[in-house]
């Protein structure tokens, strides 16, 4: 347990987190958030096994974890983190409960700490109890232990056996299925960070990719700042970079006519979410579409052709030649 213990605090390092000998100790008396964290290419098929084994035993020791949310769900809107869903702050929340894992067989980080009631889940430097390890069978005989002794006082009694799961739906205003000719004048706007970063809410530090693989995560940022320059350097297109804390005020005012935005779900989601008739059958897969969203209307702009794929790279490239045909066929009207 020391081994897993001392493992567990450079996570908490990178999370900006300090850490706690205990459990906060009113666990057993209040409700909890759980946060899980699996690999991308995972994280949107049926949550794993473990996660349902947790919540059991979340029930027979009193752990009253009233919501779970699921990272890269929470990130399907240009990579960015999306509000909590509706209603959850409002449930009287009190402590947070991290799950990740980097594949079935872990590791597995484990940490609990307050919730402070915000989108931003927890506060720098808070204390927070945690375990990094191969087996969560380990870490739950532990807390069982723990849960026997006098420091912890359940009133906890009736508590679900089985995860609730919870999902924000994206606003994404009024849809219109072609592209504005306004485009082949109006400036693109692509808000990207001028050096490579994980994103800078708590959020993005508790995904798997950056709690397991950062460099994978850092490259895979640096490669699409590349594609992105790439594509506003093309003077075919009016595509320009803007910092992420441009506001939609100041865009308008120099000229800027749109926002180039991506969405990444699981196919058969952008399918609620997204009226699209006539396009290919929905698979059980992830996949990106790229839209244009307009700055003073709000509509956002999908193209004729449903061009939705599993790799961004591919989705961003099928999207532009939409648009470039679309504005070379009206120059030629």
């Amino acid at each position: 347990m020391s081994w897993a213990q001392n493992n567990a605090d450079a996570y908490l390092q990178r999370l900006d987190l300090t850490t706690a000998l205990y459990p906060p100790e009113d666990l057993l008396q209040t409700k909890s958030l759980v946060i899980y964290a699996v690999p991308e290419k995972r994280s949107l098929s049926e949550p794993p096994e473990w996660l349902f084994d947790m919540q059991a035993f979340f029930a027979e020791v009193g752990i009253d974890a009233v919501a779970y949310l699921n990272t890269e769900k929470m990130l399907n809107l240009n990579g960015d983190f999306q509000p909590l869903p509706e209603g959850l702050i409002e449930r009287g929340i009190k402590n947070l409960i991290l799950m990740a894992a980097n594949d079935e067989e872990g590791p597995f980080l484990m940490l609990i700490t307050p919730f402070n009631g915000k989108n931003s889940l927890y506060d720098k430097g808070e204390k927070a109890w945690a375990r990094l390890t191969g087996d969560l069978g380990t870490v739950r005989n532990e807390l069982r232990a723990l849960y026997r002794t006098d420091r912890f006082v359940r009133t906890n009694l009736l508590v679900n056996e089985y995860p609730e799961f919870f999902e924000n739906t994206p606003d994404l205003g009024v849809v219109a299925r072609s592209i504005p000719p306004q485009a082949a004048t109006l400036k693109v706007a692509i808000k990207i960070e001028e050096q490579p970063s994980i994103g800078k809410s708590h959020l993005h530090r508790l995904r798997s990719i950056f709690l397991f693989e950062e460099k994978k995560l850092l490259n895979n940022v640096e490669n699409r700042i590349f594609i992105y320059k790439a594509l506003a350097a093309d003077t075919a297109l009016t595509f320009e970079l803007v910092t992420p804390e441009t506001t939609y005020q100041s865009l308008r005012r120099d000229g800027y006519g749109y926002e180039l935005y991506f969405l990444k779900a699981e196919e058969k989601k952008l399918y609620e979410w997204l009226p699209f008739p006539d396009r290919p059958e929905q698979k059980d897969s992830i996949v990106y579409k790229f839209f244009l969203r307009n700055l003073r209307t709000n509509v956002i702009y999908l193209g004729t052709e449903w061009d939705a794929h599993p790799n961004w790279q591919t989705a961003l490239n099928r999207f532009l030649a939409q648009m470039e045909k679309a504005l070379s066929d009206k120059e030629g009207e």
